[in-house]
């Protein structure tokens, strides 16, 4: 009797155990069952569902009592529930892009806090819940440690980093780049909290180098008094490139919507400033050239200058705020308003779009900047499956590579359509620019080359247009008349903060109309790019069809 009364203890104990491990795992299981939308294997899912495995099984194997190591853990229970909190609420995991807002702006998070007040404290009492009772029921559990399983744990451990940093390596990457995107990728349940933080505490110390100075930079911006309501819209694309825009002569219809859709402008000849997102999207809100990258993160981005003039600002992201990103989480923080929304698809943004502009006052001015996804590899996981409409009959790489992509700018088109849909709903002078950071590669040629960074006429050339509201149209008709004279000309992602602060009536001491597409006096320009640290010009393509250039080059 008494040796089964120890024996049912026995397994309660170690029940508690199990539960309390699951509770530590779960936001990765939540999250990950809740985007499994691709019949693709998820590699990054299994990355982060192998290291939270390890490190539970190396963490247990190291103690005799397990209450102990559990107590140790609490900071990384209160962790995993602010994890579970923002998965519920938002889809999203608890990334180095909530740990920065947390660092950095204050306000943000008391105004996150007070919007969901309920939430928390139901999550709060499920940790209190959940964590007193695991505790109470291991309570007296004692186990053999094993050395010899944790060495070997450890190694196993130690090896799958190895293989991701690896892995990175070969795309040419440093060792200090590809340690730290590992380290952002590293979601892994409760562990991988400790990397985000740590990450976030390095984008913290790296941004301080350049902080001061960007802090005493002004725009001087004025802007002429004005009671109609105003609204532009920033969007910023990822790894589209234009030769695979039906609004550009793709055979594939890929852009349906946006075909059809009043108002838009093709830019065709776009060139960005640098063939990866982090000196990209950097560069194109900034006034600065390429030419002094210095000055380019050294300087406030133009969201600053309508913030001088009395704007709203937002700053809307499906990236996360990573290592990756360089300075781009301190361009979002020139936005007074920031959310990150760490989820597979750029949908999960539309709903804060409609609340911010239902919640507008009518004579209210307001800049958005939605940062997406886009098509960032891999990019059968960047649409839901209704999206999966380009299916060849090949069984190639590059055809199956091509379809996943091809699709990818599908649901792009419908994206920005219902984001123009939305705006123009709002009513008032409304406009939207739509660029991507960059192109991309997709085995196009004998070099086999796939992705960006590399700086072939692929990831060079990416996909612009802007849209235009029919009152704006009416009200600014030189504007209009500008856009089409210039629309088709050799442009540059530089063009366009000077551009929209032209269009916006924006008057800043760095205002060159020179480079505004909606200026008459614009003028055509070598364009400079940055490729590995390397400044390189192309001149402006003397093809008014930029496919061609891309072809030729």
């Amino acid at each position: 009797m008494s040796i089964s009364l120890d024996s049912t203890v026995r397994r309660r104990q170690w029940l508690a155990v199990f539960v309390a491990s699951a509770y530590l795992i779960s936001p990765l299981l939540i999250h990950g069952w809740g985007n499994v939308r691709s019949p693709s294997l998820d590699l990054l899912f299994v990355f982060q569902l192998v290291t939270s495995l390890l490190w539970i099984a190396l963490l247990h194997l190291v103690v005799r009592r397990p209450i102990g190591l559990h107590l140790l853990l609490a900071p990384l229970y209160l962790t995993t529930t602010i994890d579970l909190f923002l998965v519920a609420t938002f889809g999203a995991r608890l990334s180095s892009g909530y740990v920065t807002i947390a660092l950095t702006d204050y306000g943000d998070t008391g105004e996150l806090m007070s919007t969901y007040t309920g939430s928390l404290v139901a999550a709060a009492l499920v940790l209190l819940l959940v964590y007193s009772a695991c505790l109470l029921g291991m309570r007296g559990l004692r186990k053999q440690r094993s050395a010899r399983w944790a060495i070997a744990v450890a190694i196993l451990l130690a090896s799958v980093y190895a293989g991701a940093i690896g892995r990175d390596l070969k795309e040419d990457q440093t060792v200090k780049q590809a340690v730290l995107d590992v380290i952002g990728k590293e979601l892994s349940s409760p562990v991988g909290a400790l990397f985000q933080g740590g990450l976030a505490l390095h984008i913290h110390a790296q941004a301080n180098k350049f902080r001061q100075a960007r802090e005493r930079h002004s725009f001087g911006a004025s802007k002429a008094p004005s009671q109609d309501g105003e609204i532009y819209v920033w969007v910023i694309g990822e790894s589209s490139r234009p030769a695979n825009w039906s609004l550009f002569g793709y055979g594939r219809d890929t852009t349906p919507l946006l075909r059809a859709m009043p108002g838009i402008v093709a830019l065709p000849d776009m060139l960005t400033t640098a063939p990866h997102t982090s000196i990209a999207v950097t560069s194109m809100l900034s006034s600065r050239p390429i030419t002094d990258l210095q000055s380019v993160l050294a300087t406030k981005s133009i969201v600053e200058a309508f913030n001088e003039v009395g704007f709203k600002t937002y700053w809307l992201s499906a990236q996360p705020a990573d290592s990756w990103a360089g300075n781009v989480p301190q361009v979002a923080a020139d936005a007074k308003r920031r959310r990150y929304f760490d989820s597979g698809n750029d949908g999960a943004m539309l709903e804060e779009l409609r609340t911010i502009l239902g919640n507008a006052a009518r004579q209210d001015k307001l800049l958005i900047v939605l940062h997406t996804k886009g098509s960032h590899f891999d990019y059968a996981r960047r649409y839901p499956p209704e999206f999966a409409r380009f299916k060849s009959s090949g069984q190639t790489r590059r055809e199956r590579l091509l379809d996943a992509y091809d699709n990818s700018i599908l649901y792009t088109d419908w994206f920005l359509s219902e984001v123009i849909r939305t705006t123009s709903g709002a009513g008032g002078h409304a406009a939207l620019i739509y660029a991507s950071d960059h192109g991309e590669n997709l085995l196009d040629d004998d070099q086999q080359l796939l992705g960006h960074a590399l700086g072939t006429p692929h990831d060079l050339h990416t996909a612009a247009f802007v849209w235009l509201s029919d009152k704006l149209a009416r009200s600014h008709p030189q504007h209009v008349k500008a856009l089409q004279a210039n629309a088709a000309a050799s442009l540059s992602l530089s063009n366009l903060p000077h551009s929209l602060l032209d269009l916006a009536g924006i008057q800043t001491k760095e205002l060159d109309l020179g480079q505004s597409i909606f200026s008459s006096r614009f003028v055509a320009m070598p364009r400079h790019y940055l490729v590995r640290g390397e400044l390189r010009a192309e001149p402006p393509c003397p093809s008014r069809r930029p496919l061609e250039c891309v072809s030729s080059r």
